[in-house]
């Protein structure tokens, strides 16, 4: 097995449905209805984006890139992940991320940095020019339970087979 280089936090204009006034998702299956952000747009004069405005949604969640399913073991463990709390599964571009929803415990109550000064790496390398906050961008599929990903894995299944039936 290749030796892999664990995948950095994407820079993404990506858009979490997380609410900072929720930092643990209530328990259940279905939190669609839960989770929205009252702020769509969190830019500055200057047009990009201003953490004093969104209050640092981007330190309520931890998002790690996963392998496309390609197996049934693969669609196994995306439904595992799914058939807990707190986190999410999405599609971006292509590529497949874990989202879990998790509040840094540095943020403060305004939605700032208690470390600022001393914040860690991955902190710095943010980039307001490409915050999801600053961008409009939601082109992405999002699973927030098993029962959205099963509708939406068995219509990918039956396109894949269409698509292989017009090349034969």
């Amino acid at each position: 097995m290749p030796d892999r280089k664990p995948p950095r936090r994407p820079a993404t204009s990506r858009r979490p449905s997380a609410s900072l006034s929720l930092p643990v998702l209530p328990a259940g299956k279905d939190t669609s209805g839960l989770m929205t952000w009252p702020v769509r747009s969190a830019c500055g004069p200057d047009g990009k984006g201003d953490c004093r405005i969104c209050k640092g949604r981007c330190c309520t969640y931890v998002v790690v890139g996963i392998p496309r399913p390609r197996s049934k073991v693969d669609v196994d463990e995306i439904r595992w992940f799914l058939a807990h709390e707190n986190l999410q599964v999405y599609i971006e571009d292509g590529d497949w991320h874990l989202q879990f929803y998790t509040r840094c415990t540095h943020l403060t109550g305004q939605g700032l940095c208690d470390i600022y000064e001393d914040r860690f790496d991955v902190c710095r390398e943010h980039d307001t020019e490409t915050c999801e906050m600053s961008s409009g961008k939601t082109d992405e599929t999002t699973f927030t339970t098993t029962e959205q990903f099963d509708r939406w894995w068995k219509r990918h299944k039956a396109r894949n087979r269409r698509k292989r039936a017009k090349k034969s």
